[in-house]
This record gives C-alpha cells, structure tokens and sequence, in this order.
C-alpha cells in the first residue's frame, strides 16, 4: 500500500489506473471497510484527491494560456476546478434559481454560509490594463466586469429573503470574484507586477467585489500544493523525533547545546 500511494504522489500511475482502484473499492463494500482500518486508508484518499486536483490543474492552465480559449472553454474546466475558491460548489441547476433573470458563471458557499459569486471572464485580453499619464489604469474589460457583478450582488441582496428560506444561504453578506485576463496576453510590453500592482490599486477601492487574474489562481493553487506537500514533510519529521529515544543522540550530533 505504501509504495502505491508514493507512486500516485509523484505522479508516476495513471489517472485511469487510480480511477478503476477507486470504482473497484466502491463496488466491493468488505475491501472498503479493510481499507478503512488501514492506517494508510486516510493518506491514499488524501493522494487520490490531490492527484486529481493536480491533473485539472494543468488541464486548466493549458485552457487559460491558450490565446484562442474563450469563456465558454475556460468556464467548462473551472467548473470541475471549484477547489481553487475554496467553499462548497452549487451546482448550475440550483444557483439558476437564485435570481431571475441573472446567469451566474459560478456560486459556492463559504463556511459561514456566506455567497460567493464568480464571474468568469476571457483570459485573452490586449488592454487588461492600459497606459494612463505616468501611470496604468485598468482597462474598460475589467470595469465592465466589475459592474456586471455590482448589479449580481444588488439582484441578490433585493432577493436576500426568498434565497435565505428557499436554499439557507444568506446572499445579504455576498460578495464576488471577478476572474479576468493573463499579464501573458497584455500589450505593449507591460510586466507582470505593473499588472499585479495595477489591479492591486484597483481592488483596493472595491467593496464586497475583487478581481484577480488567472495568472494569481494558477500560482495561488500551485503554491496550496507547495505548503502541503512541505506540512506533509514537516509530519514526517516531528514522528520521527517522537519515536525516536533522545538518549539515542550524541552531544557530538549538535550544533548547540543539547536540550537534554
């Protein structure tokens, strides 16, 4: 089992390798409850989600660095990629019921029961900030997007009573991401941080509403990936210093004096 789950950690099985093993243990109700006991049961889940994560994750990059992606292509893999907004995912079905009238891109459910509303826009955009005297402004994509989840969050709040006793969400404390443009695709040679810094101004004077770019997602996703594989080390050397017998270590074995 333990070699398994190195394997599927390093990325070195299959995606369709792990999903039989997977619809296998479900079709067998014994090996699951085996399974259950086994102290490595919760790591292999753990491994079997993050494989999949990280397999959508390059799926979606791909989708977003490609300069013919429209937002129908990037919202059809986002959708399967809520885990990068956190909270629990409303299905497309239910959150069409929300408002009347209003299409919302996507809509999860924060732990506090709060709404989250994100609109998803095209990654491809020249002029997602543009040159304004000696300094950048953004472009008028972002601000039409940032409208369009304004008149998102009215349409909720106006319905706040209905969506509260219908569906138990509190759309009266909603707020909104807009997901907009790539620094990748900006023109007129316009590095990434003025990119960054430009939205950061920017953001800074909204309220309940933020827009990010796909480029901070991706890199915000990678770097979840980056503290939990460093949180899994770091579990790894505190058992060993557990287990281990401290009149095992040599004063020599220390830089310092031992605490012992």
């Amino acid at each position: 089992m333990q070699e398994f789950v190195a394997h599927i950690d390093a990325g070195r099985v299959d995606p369709e390798i792990v999903h039989r093993v997977v619809t296998a243990i479900c079709a067998s109700p014994h090996l699951a409850e085996a399974l259950a006991r086994m102290d490595d049961a919760g790591l292999l889940a753990t491994l079997i989600e993050r494989n999949r994560q990280r397999v959508g994750l390059d799926e979606w990059r791909k989708v977003v660095e490609d300069p013919t992606s429209r937002e129908p292509d990037i919202q059809r893999v986002l959708n399967k990629q809520w885990w990068i907004f956190g909270g629990r995912y409303i299905k497309p079905a239910i959150r069409r019921q929300f408002v009347v009238g209003e299409q919302l891109d996507m809509a999860l459910v924060r732990a506090d029961g709060a709404l989250h509303v994100v609109e998803i826009k095209q990654a491809n955009i020249p002029k997602l900030i543009v040159p304004h005297r000696t300094h950048y402004r953004v472009g008028d994509e972002i601000h039409e997007a940032v409208s369009q989840a304004m008149n998102y969050l009215r349409s909720l709040d106006e319905e706040r009573d209905t969506i509260l006793s219908k569906f138990h969400v509190d759309s009266r404390r909603a707020f909104a991401t807009v997901v907009i443009g790539h620094p990748r695709f900006v023109s007129g040679d316009i590095a990434p941080e003025v990119v960054a810094d430009t939205i950061r101004t920017y953001n800074s004077h909204l309220s309940r509403i933020e827009v990010v770019t796909y480029a901070d997602l991706i890199d915000g996703a990678e770097r979840a990936f980056a503290l939990s594989n460093e949180g899994e080390a770091e579990s790894d050397v505190e058992d060993c210093i557990t287990v281990s017998d401290a009149s095992d270590v040599e004063e020599e074995d220390w830089d310092w004096p031992p605490p012992f």
